[in-house]
């Protein structure tokens, strides 16, 4: 988290991933909110953030703001008709089986397609 901030700090406009890095390292100790909140600041710089769009979705479902996690994953499936949860989830690079679970039930959360 420090070097991922570090480099935004230093090249002030810095690639749109750069804010899903916080969001998924701040989501795994339990930081929802800053989760949220770098997911959110992504989404504003790229309306059409299919990544950021995702993880909101995501992050929202699992922790039961389930109306906002709805809204945000009708805007996954406007950028993206053919979302699946188990697409997007077989290109996770996770090797803990049990993230990979989490993050598939907070898109059915969400509403989001198998």
């Amino acid at each position: 988290m420090e070097r991922i901030q570090k480099a935004m700090y230093l090249c002030p406009v810095f690639p749109l991933w750069y804010l899903s890095a916080p969001g998924q390292i701040s989501r795994l100790p339990g930081k929802a909110e800053t989760a949220i909140d770098g997911y959110k600041e992504m989404i504003n710089r790229d309306l059409d953030s299919l990544e950021g769009h995702v993880g909101l979705a995501e992050i929202l479902g699992e922790t039961k703001q389930i109306e906002a996690a709805k809204a945000t994953a009708s805007e996954v499936i406007r950028i993206n008709p053919g979302f699946s949860i188990a697409k997007y989830t077989g290109n996770l690079a996770y090797r803990d089986p049990i993230e990979v679970t989490r993050i598939a039930e907070g898109l059915r959360k969400a509403g989001l397609p198998g």
